[in-house]
């Protein structure tokens, strides 16, 4: 198949997900490859609920849990630059009142253990602030859905962790014989990895992104959400995300996700973020 027959089948491959699904909305689609010589982007569907505006390729959106991807490469970048090490304890960057008690398993206190490589690596056993479900109460993912918007912050995510949810295991060992055995996803790491970000730069989160990552790197469409009129060239708004079938609108919860979710950005800057990320340039 030739390079425009291609892009065409591409496209209405988009147009048939919105035509065929009732719960797929404003799909976007960026395919290309190492060589340089295929690059094409597409998209379906209405960018926001009710207003009659196509999805288009430039449309900025929400990239939820993609934004650790920046947040681990904002790590490694300080890592290079000696400013933080992998195998720091959390209480050498984050206060003691923070980490003490944070991680409780079976009785033993695995608190002081934390390492950076445990938040970064998913390997810390810590629990899901927000997909877990405390005890007798609904976790802050339900309580977004049948409550509505709402904010939150690492004070917040801290008190989660320590007084609601239970650790999943203890740290994972960072040795190659007994690594590798145990990991769980969790956001809980990646809030706490935002906070050590700016603790040892002394700036916010949208500045470190910023200053490492989008203006070196040229990402003009991608901000943490809440500062897009300074950090970004465009000044669209981003698409829906949906719960199944119901537009949400989460602006309070899009700015308390952070580190962890919190990025909004384009098409054409995913596809040059990734290919910075997989060959190294970052």
């Amino acid at each position: 198949m030739d390079h425009s027959a291609l892009k065409e089948k591409l496209q209405q491959e988009l147009e048939n997900l919105v035509s065929k699904n009732s719960d797929i909305f404003n799909p976007v689609l960026g395919v290309a490859n190492t060589t340089g010589d295929f690059y094409w982007t597409g998209a379906a569907g209405e960018a926001y609920a009710g207003k009659s505006l196509p999805m288009a390729a430039d449309t900025p959106f929400f990239i939820a849990s993609i934004t650790k991807m920046y947040t681990a490469a904002a790590t490694m970048i300080l890592e290079e630059r000696g400013q933080l090490s992998l195998d720091d304890p959390l209480s050498k960057h984050l206060p003691g009142e923070m980490v003490s008690g944070l991680h409780i398993y079976r009785n033993q206190d695995f608190s002081d253990q934390l390492t950076i490589y445990h938040l970064i690596s998913q390997t810390s056993g810590l629990p899901d602030y927000f997909m877990d479900k405390p005890r007798g109460r609904k976790s802050i993912f339900d309580r977004l859905i049948t409550e509505g918007d709402f904010s939150w912050d690492i004070d917040l995510v801290v008190d989660i962790t320590k007084n609601s949810l239970t650790p999943k295991f203890p740290p994972e060992s960072k040795s190659q014989i007994e690594s590798g055995k145990q990991a769980n996803y969790s956001d809980t790491n990646y809030q706490l990895l935002g906070a050590v970000l700016e603790t040892v730069m002394n700036e916010p989160l949208h500045e470190i992104y910023a200053q490492l990552i989008t203006k070196p790197f040229e990402l003009p469409g991608t901000y943490l959400h809440g500062y897009g009129d300074s950090q970004s060239k465009t000044k669209k708004t981003p698409a829906n995300i949906y719960y199944r079938t119901i537009p949400f609108n989460l602006d309070k919860a899009m700015m308390s996700f952070g580190p962890d979710g919190g990025i909004v950005s384009t098409l054409d800057d995913c596809l040059r973020f990734l290919q910075l990320y997989m060959d190294g340039t970052l």
